[in-house]
């Protein structure tokens, strides 16, 4: 049960840095097994931001919702949503700095270091891989529509705006320009005497 960004950090400095040694069976999956153990660290420093933060992130962060609509679904004013978002990113930010390799390259941390460790503490099973394989294809392909959905949202409700002005008429270029081919001036300028 991950509680708190303290907590977890605290139990993920108990587990040791170590290779990665696979069953020969395994071995075609090291690059899932590794991701799998990633996946599963990034999402438990998410369960350590407390729910509202976690939602507030997903929809700011992941899903790049414009704070407008962010606020809107969640009930609040744009300015609470970017302040808790900005609260939000504070705290991740600070715990990735300090104990994840793959942000600061100072800390030991490594995803293919730590993921044997994962396995001996049952974070990652091997034999059921969560985060990985089909569900990476899945979310790939789900996560471009619904980015597109809010992306339409905002886009669509402006552009209605715009749409529903007059049409106007414009000048007549194309008699304006038999006039000036026309032109007796403009032939002779251009050598275009027959």
């Amino acid at each position: 049960m991950i509680t708190s960004f303290s907590v977890y950090g605290e139990e993920l400095d108990k587990l040791s840095l170590e290779s990665l040694k696979l069953a020969p069976a395994q071995e075609p999956y090291r690059a899932l097994i590794v991701e799998e153990a990633k996946v599963g660290c990034m999402l438990g420093m998410l369960l350590c931001l407390s729910r509202e933060q976690r939602i507030v992130y997903v929809l700011g962060e992941i899903f790049e919702a414009p704070s407008a609509i962010a606020a809107d679904i969640l009930e609040i004013t744009p300015t609470a949503f970017r302040k808790r978002l900005e609260r939000s990113r504070r705290d991740l930010t600070n715990f990735m700095n300090e104990k994840c390799g793959l942000v600061n390259t100072n800390n030991p941390c490594r995803c293919q270091k730590k993921t044997r460790a994962f396995i001996k503490a049952g974070w990652v099973d091997t034999d059921s891989l969560k985060f990985t394989a089909t569900h990476v294809s899945r979310l790939e392909q789900a996560s471009p529509q619904r980015s597109q959905f809010l992306d339409r949202l905002t886009k669509d409700s402006y552009a209605d705006l715009f749409r529903a002005h007059p049409i106007l008429d414009g000048p007549d270029f194309a008699s304006r320009l038999r006039e000036l081919v026309g032109d007796s001036l403009l032939k002779e300028t251009f050598g275009l005497e027959t």
